[in-house]
């Protein structure tokens, strides 16, 4: 077999080209990262900006006023801020009760907290008057499991309203519930 013969203008045409791939390469690497620094000398001009206007001391007594007024308002409002975060939890354990039980809360009202006392211990009453839709068995099934599974929630009152006709289920039965939950004060 013969070999095969390159010309030496081939050999200088083959680097030329293989040469100015490569300072390309090199030229569109160097761009992306001028330009990337660029972006991050702006980002870090952006960012003394920001820190120039922090003011450390300014910010520690705003800290402190801040602190002596969450104390005046603990104060004053005393145990009812727990009081309102088991409000909180009642209503949460009463969404998720529903849902379990395939029936839609639609309306939950509420009058405010109460001081009870039940047996010399102090209670925090939430009075709640709860709206809930959903397939009948559903609705007096949840009714009934409210003081089951929320064993310190008392059912005052249950209206049941049924439409005529549920065949079509254009619209589902509905409960209107008035219940108390309790909640120990604690001093």
């Amino acid at each position: 077999m013969d070999k095969l013969k390159i010309s030496r203008k081939a050999w200088t045409v083959a680097a030329v080209c293989v040469f100015l791939v490569a300072a390309i390469s090199i030229g569109l690497v160097y761009h992306a990262k001028t330009q990337q620094e660029n972006e991050l000398e702006t980002e870090l001009l952006d960012l003394q900006q920001q820190l120039s206007l922090f003011q450390p001391e300014e910010m520690a007594a705003q800290l402190e006023q801040l602190e002596n007024q969450l104390a005046e308002i603990e104060s004053k409002v005393g145990g009812n801020l727990v009081g309102s975060t088991n409000a909180i939890d009642s209503a949460e354990e009463l969404y998720a009760l529903a849902g379990s039980y395939e029936v839609d809360v639609i309306d939950i009202a509420s009058q405010g907290l109460a001081d009870r006392t039940l047996l010399e211990v102090p209670l925090i009453a939430l009075p709640l008057d709860v709206k809930v839709e959903g397939p009948l068995f559903y609705v007096v099934a949840l009714i009934s499991a409210l003081s089951s599974e929320i064993p310190t929630c008392v059912v005052e009152s249950v209206q049941l309203t049924v439409p005529q006709d549920l065949t079509w289920q254009l619209q589902w039965p509905n409960a209107s519930v008035k219940l108390t939950i309790y909640s120990y004060r604690g001093e």
